[in-house]
């Protein structure tokens, strides 16, 4: 059984489903009403929730407009809506430009061990206003096709690469002297990077390089590589250089001669390569010391967060999602826990027996904070669980952490999980790192104020704060950058940056006096020292190389010439109410370098706009995108043309709802062909509703017999966790109604063709899984679950499918499949059926038996066990093309099915192990690569192609090759 198929049609749908980027996203909480402020060219979109946010935006958003577009000369006159929600405790925000240019921010601090900013919403809103502008370049040309056929005309997609997209916002967020072009700790991955010799090259910073720093890099080097040409040849080269991305986009088969690079040379007079030379050679620092007697751990990890016992180190680990415990004198680390996907920070109890581990619950594209503690001996968790709370640590007899009021960070305690109370609060311009206790009743915090670092001490006792200094020019030049705030006996431990080389040790000796001392170690080791922590006796850090991390001891001698002392002073500072203003009333301002002007001094909400109820019909315009496609079928080698049609993509600003819509003409059969996609989130997960109509076919042998199917779906995707985030559930329920048509002799039309009786298909489908998989990794890791059933009515027939998927990591990779299927309206061998078209397990089915099937059968077994014997390292682009590594796959399939099928013209293949059943099975090779595709360089595409050989041993004749061995080929893509 074949069918035709509407090539563009599927191409497109597929898309849709797949490329996050389309299908919207979990924005807002159902039941809230929204608000929107229009201002000349905004229209800011809320709930009440944020009404401080969006006010303040409102005052400060067409002058960054017209600062934008007047350095970078790039014109934009459109309305741009943005959207700010509450309904999340993780700072990020996104712009897209589908099917018009929207932005969306989440009303939320950033970590201030992330960076620091004047004024956190005001530089997020900066970096995706910068999207939304630099991404309009166009040539006079591509404006009248951008306002004949609307946001899909980017030719800057088809030459910017990714580097270059995310790395103009980058620098125009740290325009201010903040952000993270400014922030050391940015230049000290690609110094350390430089140092090693692994300095990526521009296409391996364009989300091509699958190793770490995985998603991080195209902002990091992105973003300094920016800047460093704005400073080096000035803003108005750079500007034309993001006009020339507006033109038509030279085209050449070596990916280095065009596309950007083209437009590279033409605008700076050189090579791309050469100016990357000389932007890499500016981050190699002389003087870095190897600590390699020091190293304490050598597997490949990524710290997230360091806490030490008495004798113990415990680090937590993001790749296996374990925390660690080392013993720094023997070096043996064993694991403690396993914590959940989105875990960031863990504090260690004064005794020593319990562990409270801080991050983040999902729900769906919204998160929400949590802080859970665990019992070190048993590595379970005691059930105990703060809310809405992050970064914690042990205080008194209960736990210090840091909450949120919209882009206001706040410092609070909780005695117990239900009653926090507000020790400090901030504001956008005042943001609060991990706190760390003292004693009983100080606790240490590095706040970050209009951009600008200090260490704080807070007294519980008196409700007042201390800052510490150490002299006028430290004070200034100092506290800026430190991170990784630790304490030990009478100590305070942090990393630092001076201003040069990579990050280094600090710590304060807190004298019985109320005074205290400075101590700073000027040495570079090779991985920056960060997260420092007292273990005893010994001083251990996280050393932070380019691809990896590590655990190191510090050298017990001092460095001699290298250490410096410098007396300390705390300064009392005036605090205001915990009740959500300023919490600093006396606040320092220190001098800061910027190249635009701040609108952050500007009053929240200086004039009145136009204020007025949110109303999501208003956007949908069917002309916003759309672009014409033919109509083109294909089964096997055939292909014809039947006519032509339009595709369209709608969408609400807030992406809770979008829509896809295919309508084309069959001039074959005189018919309109409609395929309609509605993407929801407003029930709180995606819900997904299809209704097509159009012309299939049945294939037998050289007969094709046309039929009109009209069919309707629904499905609903629930994906929670279990407890926490490292298992999960889905639970998927759908509906699906078919009604199919067959010609009537004469018919001048397929609308008169009659209808036969319909087919209602409800489903329900339940999934666990723990699974998870690296971008470097072939398989990934963990174990899944699924089960689903369907039925058909009204003829009651059912389906039951269920499968089991086991896989293992990067050092011996294997992957297992068991699957099992019932279907009593008849399937293939490879499962598929008239009336149930979704295969859960095809990956893993006997496909090559599918020529020699009968069909029909009414339930099948089977599984598939694969090993990667060999995986190569490639790391090279050829051509548009990204070679990551090629692979070998040596696997074993089999299944067993029923035989009993009397109307079968023939025997099912086989071999026969009992009355009514039979056994396949095969060996099966599997080679191909890991590739990215670069034609939209903006975009890249990462796939997995393969070609493969089953050699049947279940069909009597296996040394026959020419009937045993079957040949395919498969790919898997990734976005």
């Amino acid at each position: 059984m074949n069918t035709f198929s509407n090539l563009f049609r599927s191409l497109i749908a597929g898309l849709f489903l797949v490329c996050g980027s389309l299908v919207g996203a979990q924005t807002l909480v159902a039941g809230h009403s929204l608000r929107v402020i229009a201002t000349d060219h905004f229209d800011i979109i809320f709930p009440e929730e944020s009404r401080p946010g969006a006010e303040y935006l409102a005052g400060i958003a067409e002058k960054h407009l017209e600062d934008i577009t007047t350095l970078l000369g790039i014109p934009f006159d459109e309305r741009i809506p943005v959207t700010l929600t509450p309904f999340t405790d993780q700072f990020n925000g996104y712009m897209s430009s589908f099917p018009y240019s929207h932005i969306v921010l989440y009303d939320a601090p950033p970590d201030v061990e992330f960076v620091a900013y004047r004024n956190s919403l005001e530089s997020l809103f900066v970096h995706e206003l910068v999207h939304v502008v630099s991404l309009a370049t166009r040539s006079s040309f591509f404006k009248k096709l951008n306002r004949l056929f609307g946001g899909w005309v980017m030719p800057a997609a088809l030459s910017a690469p990714m580097f270059m997209v995310e790395g103009v916002t980058v620098s125009f967020e740290s325009r201010s002297g903040f952000g993270r072009a400014n922030d050391p700790l940015v230049h000290h991955r690609l110094s350390q990077a430089a140092y090693e010799g692994t300095f990526l090259s521009p296409v391996q910073a364009s989300d091509t390089w699958d190793h770490p720093p995985f998603a991080r890099a195209y902002y990091e080097y992105g973003g300094m590589f920016s800047a460093w040409l704005q400073k080096k040849y000035g803003m108005p080269l750079y500007a034309k250089l993001w006009q020339e991305l507006g033109t038509t986009p030279r085209i050449s088969l070596w990916y280095t001669r065009s596309g950007f690079y083209a437009a590279f040379e033409r605008v700076y007079q050189m090579p791309l390569l050469e100016a990357w030379s000389d932007f890499a050679a500016s981050f190699k620092i002389p003087g870095i010391i190897d600590n390699d007697d020091g190293m304490l751990t050598g597997d490949d990890c990524m710290i997230l967060s360091v806490a030490a016992g008495t004798d113990r180190v415990f680090f937590l680990d993001r790749y296996t999602r374990r925390v660690y415990a080392l013993d720094p004198e023997t070096g043996r680390s064993e694991t403690v826990l396993k914590v959940d996907a989105e875990s960031e920070t863990i504090a260690l109890s004064p005794d020593g027996t319990r562990l409270l581990v801080s991050g983040f619950r999902t729900r769906g594209s919204l998160v929400d904070a949590e802080v859970r503690e665990y019992d070190v001996q048993t590595g379970k968790k005691t059930g105990r669980i703060w809310r809405d709370s992050t970064a914690a640590a042990y205080f008194r007899d209960g736990i210090v952490g840091l909450s949120h009021d919209g882009h206001a960070s706040r410092l609070v305690y909780y005695e117990d999980p239900d009653t926090p109370r507000v020790l400090l609060s901030g504001s956008p311009e005042l943001l609060f790192s991990n706190p760390v206790p003292l004693d009983s009743s100080r606790i240490a915090v590095i706040a970050a104020e209009r951009g600008i670092r200090s260490l704080w001490i807070y007294d519980a006792e008196t409700e007042s704060v201390s800052i510490v200094s150490a002299g006028e020019y430290l004070d200034s030049h100092l506290w800026s950058h430190i991170r990784g705030l630790s304490a030990g006996p009478d100590e305070l431990l942090f990393s630092y940056h001076d201003g040069e080389g990579l990050y280094k040790l600090a710590r304060i000796e807190l004298g019985k006096d109320g005074q205290g001392e400075l101590i700073l170690d000027r040495t570079n080791y090779s991985g920056g020292v960060f997260s420092p922590v007292r273990c005893g006796t010994r001083v251990v850090y996280r050393a932070q190389f380019s691809g990896t991390d590590a655990l190191a001891g510090y050298p017990e001698a001092d460095s001699g010439e290298m250490v410096e002392r410098y007396p300390l002073s705390f300064v009392s500072r005036t605090v205001g109410p915990a009740d959500g203003e300023a919490a600093v009333s006396d606040s320092r301002d220190a001098p800061v370098s910027r190249d635009t002007p701040d609108s952050s001094d500007a009053p929240a909400f200086p004039v009145r706009f136009e204020e007025k109820d949110y109303s999501p019909c208003s956007w949908l315009n069917p002309l916003d995108l759309w672009f014409p496609v033919p109509l083109i079928r294909s089964t096997g080698s055939t292909l014809r043309l039947d006519g032509g049609g339009i595709v369209t993509y709608m969408g609400t600003p807030t992406d809770m709802n979008v829509f896809l819509l295919f309508a084309a003409y069959d001039a074959r059969e005189n018919f309109g062909e409609v395929d309609a996609t509605w993407v929801s989130f407003v029930p709180g997960a995606p819900l997904t509703v299809r209704m097509t109509d159009g012309i299939e076919f049945f294939t037998n042998d050289s007969f094709r017999y046309p039929y009109r199917e009209t069919r309707g779906s629904a499905a609903l995707s629930f994906v929670r966790g279990i407890g926490g985030e490292r298992i999960r559930y889905a639970i998927e329920p759908s509906f699906e109604a078919v009604w199919a048509a067959l010609p009537r002799p004469g018919a001048a039309s397929a609308y008169e063709w009659p209808y036969e009786e319909g087919l209602f298909i409800p489903g329900l489908s339940l999934s666990l899984m723990n699974r998870d998989r690296l971008p470097r990794e072939l398989f990934g890791r963990g174990v899944s679950l699924t089960v689903s059933a369907k039925a058909a009515l009204p003829e009651n027939e059912f389906r039951y499918d269920a499968v089991f998927r086991a896989s293992t990591g990067t050092a011996f990779p294997v992957r297992m499949t068991l699957y099992g299927a019932r279907d009593e309206s008849g399937m293939d061998i490879d499962g598929s059926s008239f009336a149930f078209n979704t295969v859960p397990w095809a990956s893993a089915a006997a496909v090559e038996y599918a020529d020699d099937d009968t069909g029909y059968h009414q339930w099948i077994a089977g599984g598939e066990a694969e090993f990667c014997f060999f995986s190569a390292e490639i790391q090279k682009p050829l051509s548009h093309v990204y070679w990551n590594r090629f692979f070998g796959i040596l696997a074993w399939r089999g299944a067993v099915h029923d035989s009993d099928d009397a109307d079968a013209a023939g025997e099912p293949p086989g071999t026969p192990i009992a009355p009514g059943i039979r056994f396949v099975n095969s060996l099966v090779l599997k080679a191909g690569a890991v590739v990215t595709l670069l034609p939209v360089p903006m975009l890249p595409v990462r796939l997995s192609p393969h070609g493969w050989v089953a050699w049947k041993l279940a069909d009597g004749e296996p040394l026959n090759l020419e009937k045993s061995l079957v040949f395919g080929l498969s790919f898997q893509i990734e976005w």
